[in-house]
């Protein structure tokens, strides 16, 4: 359960950066400080999953979606703030970036969910 309020921590991060992106201010330390939650997420997220690599089940299908999801999410988002000189970086950055964002807390509320046996 330790889990959960780190992952409250992250998302409380997230929240905070959404909110600041409003207010005209230095955009690009905002997005410094927006990708180390991520990292530290899946660093967590990552240990959270290890456990079940060795001993996979089909029920764990979702789990390892949602970590893949969110490995995609936190790469595109690393390449996308310090690599944003290419082009092909930063159109993929403004067309899937946010888009597979919603998908992944849909899929993460739905595992969740499932885990406290509310589905």
């Amino acid at each position: 359960m330790v889990w959960m309020g780190w992952r409250g921590f992250a998302w409380s991060i997230s929240i905070i950066f959404c909110s600041e992106k409003r207010v005209p201010k230095s955009i690009k330390l905002w997005l410094s400080v927006h990708c180390i939650p991520g990292i530290i997420s899946l660093l967590i997220t990552g240990i959270h999953l290890a456990n079940r690599i060795f001993f996979a089940r089909p029920e764990h299908f979702l789990s390892f979606f949602t970590f893949g999801l969110m490995v995609v999410i936190v790469v595109g988002g690393i390449l996308g703030r310090y690599m944003n000189k290419s082009r092909v970086v930063k159109d993929y950055w403004k067309t899937l970036h946010i888009p597979l964002t919603v998908i992944f807390y849909l899929t993460l509320s739905i595992h969740v969910l499932t885990k406290m046996g509310i589905l």
